[in-house]
Order: structure tokens, then C-alpha cells, then sequence
């Protein structure tokens, strides 16, 4: 049986409340706990559906959480509501996960088993000093005869 992906369990507060409280809030609401409060309700009623957004589009679970987490942190590092606030968070998060998916793919371009090889490994050994390494193993293999 395959396991569905289930965001969080999360305390549903109905839409409608959640923009009255946003609707509600000034800039002065914003300094105090107000603010908190309403990004909150935001994360509250809609993290689920961002991350069912973003897990649709990467299909991994946990990738989805933290793009999703993100993307209300940022809300709340902002320190005021935009004008859409839902809007907003679903853009920051398929952006940060636009980003990922990018940093994921150039590192799987840029870091082959070829050039990893060329980047980590000694470069290879001159004829002369291959013959002198073969004599050495050679003697050694002697004297342990």
C-alpha cells in the first residue's frame, strides 16, 4: 500500500475569519501581537493547501513542508501583510521551490562522477614514475616472501 502524503494537522479556521482579522489590521497592528496573530490564522488556514501546491509539483513530502514553511516565515520576516497575503505566500513558495529544483539540477550537471574524479583524485602518474612505482611494490612483495 503506498503512504499519501499529509501535511501537518493543522486547526482549520474558516477563510472568512481569517481575512476579517487581516482586514482588521493596521500598521500600528501590525508592531504589536496583531500581526503574529494574523500570519498565524494565514499559516493556520492555508499552509495545507500550499503544501499540497508544492508537493503536487515535487512529489516529495518533505521538500514541500519546508518550501511551504519558508515561505511563511518570509511572510512574517516582512513584518506587514500584502495585499493578497495568500497569493503572496503561494509565490514565494513555488519560487523557493523553482530555486531548489534549479540548485538541485545544476549540481547534478556540474558534480559528475567524471569531474569529480578529475576534482578530487591526483592526476595520474608519469610513465617513469608508474615503472618506478611497479619496482617498489615489486621489492616490497619480495621481501615479505
Amino acid at each position: 500500500m503506498g503512504s499519501k502524503s499529509v501535511p501537518p494537522t493543522v486547526v482549520e479556521t474558516p477563510p472568512s475569519e481569517v481575512k476579517s482579522r487581516i482586514d482588521r489590521l493596521t500598521p500600528e497592528a501590525a508592531c504589536s501581537g496583531a500581526f503574529r496573530a494574523a500570519v498565524e490564522d494565514l499559516f493556520t488556514t492555508h499552509f495545507p493547501r500550499v503544501f499540497r501546491i508544492v508537493n503536487r509539483l515535487s512529489g516529495e513530502p518533505d521538500l514541500a513542508a519546508d518550501v511551504a514553511q519558508e515561505a511563511f516565515v518570509s511572510l512574517y520576516e516582512r513584518g506587514s501583510l500584502p495585499d493578497t497575503p495568500v497569493a503572496w505566500v503561494i509565490t514565494v513558495a513555488l519560487n523557493r521551490f523553482r530555486n531548489r529544483a534549479a540548485k538541485r539540477s545544476r549540481r547534478l550537471r556540474l558534480l559528475t562522477a567524471e569531474r569529480a574524479a578529475q576534482v578530487l583524485s591526483d592526476p595520474p602518474p608519469s610513465p617513469a614514475q608508474a615503472v618506478a612505482g611497479d619496482e617498489a611494490r615489486d621489492r616490497v612483495r619480495a621481501a615479505i616472501q
